[in-house]
């Protein structure tokens, strides 16, 4: 081997690392980035009623209890959720402590993974400027106090389920994708989408759906009969069947009643709170015009030249995409419970869409600098923390260091049969609901023998009548206790 070969091989070795490290910065810089939004300030504030604290709450009375199958709330069954995310956060609350920070944990880190999926899924699609220009627009801050249920890095801030089903959703279909002309990676899609159906719902199913739609559209009853397809989807029954197969022999019809009647048909059916979760067709439109608010009105043009490139360029890029937007979008706009975050999964597809439109409209060299300068420009500032029930917060949280072993904790509401999420969270004990209304109530007191009550009530259904002294309030929130010699707790 001559001098020159040596030189040469050098120089060639020397010219493949600059351009790994060159492919490889991208991805870094966007990781950092997104890791430092979803991570500023995650643990202040405090948790939201409804989700965000009964999946704390959950997690919490599994290191109580130290039952991995079963689920539990305030000491009953909890049967209306796979396990997945509630075994996560018990991991996080061994490691960080039963803190908003750890209830919050892995809906960050799922919100930095569906960020990276974004990148890496538009490489394939499309090329490494469109990936980073679409995982950059899935970082818009929205500071309101409601905002996750549209906007994106909210929504990771927040210790819910949606963000950890998007990332297995973004996995599934970045092998879907990959499985199209190496169908072994059709078996291997099988993983996430069974992991999704052990995070959340049926919705994990939609990549298989997705892909299988794209192969028959692509290649035909070939594409739509390849064994791997088939046995990806038996390998994600066998990975979430076990659990479920076990609720069914433990906990029997009340398993199929919550589980599948109430919150997976039911939900489908009827809506569960027309207050809150009764909307139109175009409730879902809108949400997105508002999780996106300068982008969506880009959304137009981009969808009308993803159709062009459909039509006439037989594009199976855009074709993919856009079966990852409107195969979702119209079955949530069917289902009648609708809940805002619940379309969070095509956020990711929505982002491509876009930033693949600007590239062709500006060029593969400012395309992606629009998008960066864009979202500078439109969030000069970092995420607020997310304060969702300091109300409660302030109240219940005077209970742990006031309680004493004969002491009870109930909670009255007037005639609701539920405690607060939030109540229930941050009392750090189990919590007897009143429910029969004033006589109950009054019964209940009545038969204190030894210690107090703490009643977590409110200034609607509590009145100076009622025995006991307010010892903590804010808002309409309160704190009473009722002594049975008629002092007041210490």
């Amino acid at each position: 081997m001559s001098i020159l070969d040596l030189v040469e091989g050098t120089w060639e070795r020397e010219i493949g690392w600059r351009v790994k490290l060159r492919h490889l910065l991208p991805p870094l810089g966007l990781g950092l980035l997104a890791a430092a939004l979803m991570f500023w300030k995650l643990g202040e504030g405090s948790l939201f009623n409804w989700d965000e604290a009964t999946y704390a709450q959950v997690a919490r009375e599994m290191v109580w209890t130290k039952d991995v199958f079963t689920l539990h709330r305030n000491g009953v069954p909890f049967l209306e959720k796979p396990p997945l995310y509630i075994w996560l956060t018990v991991m996080a609350y061994k490691v960080f402590g039963v803190s908003e920070f750890a209830a919050r944990f892995w809906a960050a880190m799922s919100g930095i993974g569906v960020v990276l999926g974004t990148y890496f899924v538009g490489v394939r699609l499309y090329s490494r400027r469109v990936g980073l220009a679409a995982g950059v627009l899935l970082l818009g801050v929205n500071n309101l106090a409601y905002s996750h249920g549209y906007n994106f890095l909210s929504l990771s801030r927040i210790g819910q389920m949606d963000v950890p089903l998007t990332f297995t959703i973004v996995v599934a279909i970045y092998l879907g994708w990959l499985g199209l002309e190496r169908p072994k990676y059709l078996l291997w899609m099988g993983v996430p989408v069974g992991v999704g159906l052990m995070t959340k719902s049926v919705v994990a199913l939609l990549p298989w759906v997705i892909v299988a739609l794209l192969s028959l559209l692509t290649q035909g009853s070939r594409g739509l009969g390849r064994w791997q397809l088939w046995v990806g989807l038996l390998l994600a029954v066998m990975i979430a069947l076990p659990w479920h197969a076990g609720q069914v022999a433990i906990h029997g019809k009340e398993f199929l009643d919550v589980y599948v009647g109430k919150h997976l048909l039911g939900r489908s059916m009827r809506t569960l709170d027309e207050q809150y979760h009764l909307q139109d067709a175009a409730y879902y439109l809108r949400n997105i015009c508002k999780g996106f608010p300068f982008w969506c009105w880009l959304m137009i043009p981009a969808l009308a030249y993803s159709i062009y490139r459909i039509l006439w360029k037989r594009d199976r890029a855009a074709l993919f995409v856009l079966a990852w937007i409107l195969l979702p979008l119209c079955l949530f706009s069917l289902v009648q419970t609708k809940i805002g975050w619940y379309i969070v999964i095509v956020y990711p597809a929505l982002t491509l869409m876009v930033a693949a439109f600007v590239e062709k409209v500006l060029g593969r060299r400012y395309g992606w600098a629009f998008v960066l300068v864009a979202m500078l420009l439109l969030n000069p500032r970092l995420p607020s923390p997310r304060d969702g029930s300091a109300k409660y917060k302030y109240v219940a949280s005077a209970i742990p260091y006031r309680v004493e072993q004969d002491d009870v904790v109930l909670s009255y509401e007037g005639m609701n049969d539920f405690v607060m999420p939030a109540d229930l969270f941050y009392a750090e004990r189990l919590v007897t609901i009143v429910s029969g209304g004033e006589k109950d109530l009054r019964d209940r007191l009545a038969q204190l023998d030894t210690g107090c009550a703490f009643v977590l009530t409110t200034t609607n259904t509590w009145h100076e009548g009622l025995p006991g002294e307010i010892v903590r309030q804010s808002g309409s929130r309160l704190l009473v206790s009722v002594c049975p010699e008629g002092g007041v707790a210490q």
